[in-house]
């Protein structure tokens, strides 16, 4: 099976300091607080040389057979521009396929050097050039770059650049919560995309996103096809 069939494919939150009148008179600071009901701004906002590294599993049905993948990406900014774009590097350091319980190997297509903007988008979105993993990878990662709040529901309305691929649907912030120390917002997700293809992917997913920057922590869900049926996990390991 040839590795083109596989693969085919903020803002920061205000911290509110509650006080505790002791005997002394003196004020003390409890540990900051996330609130459900306020604003934040959720966009992207990156750090040059910052590098980050996610692993993406996924099964899938295609073509009569079942298998999954497990891959690799390190995502690292390299350089920052003052709109708050920023040039950033992704490279695929794994890629393997499972049939059957066996695990082999498959082809790297990475790395690709990119501009992404306050999403997280980045201008290319090509699943023929790019593969799977990396155009789900960086749909997950959108964020709506305006202020909203629990509960709020918006838009998603993004085209690339040289308008060869576009994601629409729509998107909720729908808590704030914390993973491994870091505040996050749950935001979910329908949205059609055509990553420079003429037939659409449908996809439907839970996304994480630190509330600081906009990064993604964690995503999972499902994409579908015309001819492929695929739920999918992604997770940042460091």
């Amino acid at each position: 099976m040839s590795s083109r069939l596989i693969k085919g494919g903020f803002g920061m939150i205000a911290s509110l300091l509650a006080t505790v009148v002791i005997s002394t008179g003196l004020a003390t600071p409890a540990p900051p607080v996330l609130v459900q009901s306020q604003s934040i701004l959720l966009k992207r906002v990156y750090e040059a040389k910052e590098t980050d590294r996610y692993t993406i599993t996924a099964d899938i049905a295609e073509g009569g057979q079942e298998f999954s993948i497990i891959a690799e990406l390190t995502v690292t900014t390299k350089k920052v521009f003052e709109d708050g774009a920023a040039d950033v590097r992704f490279e695929e350091t794994k890629m393997s396929i499972v049939i059957g319980g066996q695990e082999m190997e498959d082809e790297l297509h990475f790395p690709i050097q990119v501009k992404c903007d306050l999403h997280g988008m980045p201008a290319m979105l090509d699943v023929e050039e790019e593969g799977r993993s990396f155009v789900v990878f960086a749909i997950t990662g959108f964020v709506p770059a305006k202020e909203v709040k629990v509960g709020d529901k918006f838009k998603v309305q993004w085209t690339s650049p040289d308008k060869n691929a576009s994601v629409t649907g729509n998107g909720k912030l729908t808590e704030m919560t914390e993973i491994g120390g870091r505040k996050v917002a749950k935001l979910e997700y329908e949205v059609e995309a055509y990553p420079n293809t003429e037939d659409p992917g449908y996809l439907k997913f839970t996304s994480y996103v630190d509330v600081e920057n906009g990064k993604l922590v964690k995503a999972e869900g499902s994409v579908s096809t015309e001819e492929m049926e695929a739920s999918f996990k992604i997770t940042l390991v460091k």
